[in-house]
């Protein structure tokens, strides 16, 4: 946008940030997709198979999933197609392995719904369209063994000793990954040290953030929220967890909501599009696919963007420090 609207003419052009386009990445990586597809299940076919995008019933990130279908299309010609998982139910069907979804033959499932329980009707369509594309030769993204371990308790184990050796051969690496992790108890746990952390929590609930498996925002507790959710009348106590609260530097940043600006003592998150695809243990591309900065004014527990709480940002860049900066950014839990 700086560049398209020419508001870069007085910033030096080591200023401005990386270039960073997630759409792009998204697409060259669904090709891949499509080419291993295409490779491992031959068939006749009259053009390319498509890329279902699962999206919710009353869907508000449009505006960032719209890019992603127009470069698959301009640079690839692969179809698209904008499903919730009952129209999957409802209009779609597995032919010999082979996913269709009126009658366009699918060999991406884009998952961009799907993680919170409100996603699955009483009904059970969606459960019945979910079944159909897992059980079918569709690359999924997420798989759903990655989809199951960005729940809080894979992360929690992954915080406990002997663990990481699991997954990386060298200790220096994971000494430094050790380094950027917090304290994660489940509370399910009924040892001496999870009582004297949830004591602890009582007493300082401003050290501790408590959260439940749910993503998506307006799901954790802060502050003095956290205490009565720790009595023993809490029949969901055993299925959240404590987590250390990080606190990260803050820095001043303008907000515009309904034509008013106003500035705010904020905090930034800094985070990475990971792209990563691999077939029985081989790789076949794992790589860095963009950044996302999300800002929210000091004092706000929730960071999520769709639920209300945060705003998408942009990070200046500093060239005397060589990092990609807005001061300074940090995770917040």
């Amino acid at each position: 946008l700086l560049s398209r609207y020419k508001l870069h003419q007085d910033i030096p052009i080591s200023s401005l940030p990386p270039r960073n386009n997630f759409a792009d990445a998204a697409s060259d990586t669904f090709n891949i997709c499509k080419e291993q597809y295409i490779a491992h299940i031959p068939a006749e076919r009259d053009g390319n198979p498509g890329v279902a995008f699962i999206i919710q019933e009353t869907e508000r990130n449009v505006f960032d999933q719209r890019p992603t279908e127009y470069e698959l299309w301009n640079k690839f010609q692969i179809p698209s197609i904008r499903v919730t998982m009952a129209q999957v139910a409802e209009r779609g069907e597995v032919k010999d392995g082979r996913l269709f979804i009126d009658g366009m033959e699918i060999c991406v499932v884009y998952l961009r719904a799907g993680y919170t329980p409100s996603d699955y009707s009483e009904d059970g369509n969606d459960w019945k369209g979910r079944t159909l594309f897992e059980c079918s030769y569709a690359i999924k993204c997420p798989s759903i063994d990655l989809h199951l371990i960005t729940f809080k308790k894979f992360q929690q184990e992954m915080a406990q000793p002997k663990i990481l050796e699991k997954f990386l051969e060298k200790e220096e690496d994971c000494k430094e990954i050790r380094e950027i992790l917090c304290g994660f108890w489940a509370l399910k746990d009924k040892t001496e040290d999870i009582k004297k952390i949830v004591d602890d929590a009582k007493k300082n609930p401003d050290k501790y953030v408590l959260k439940t498996h749910r993503e998506g925002g307006a799901n954790n507790y802060y502050g003095q929220d956290i205490p009565p959710q720790l009595g023993e009348s809490n029949k969901e106590l055993e299925n959240m967890f404590l987590m250390e609260k990080l606190e990260p530097p803050t820095h001043q940043s303008l907000f515009m909501k309904d034509g008013k600006v106003e500035e705010f003592e904020a905090l930034s998150e800094f985070s990475r599009y990971g792209i990563y695809i691999a077939n029985k243990g081989k790789f076949l591309t794992n790589k860095d696919g963009g950044y996302l900065v999300r800002t929210k004014a000091l004092g706000v527990g929730e960071g999520g963007v769709a639920s209300g709480y945060a705003v998408v940002d942009t990070p200046s860049y500093y060239q005397q420090i060589g990092i990609i900066a807005k001061r300074n950014l940090l995770r917040d839990g």
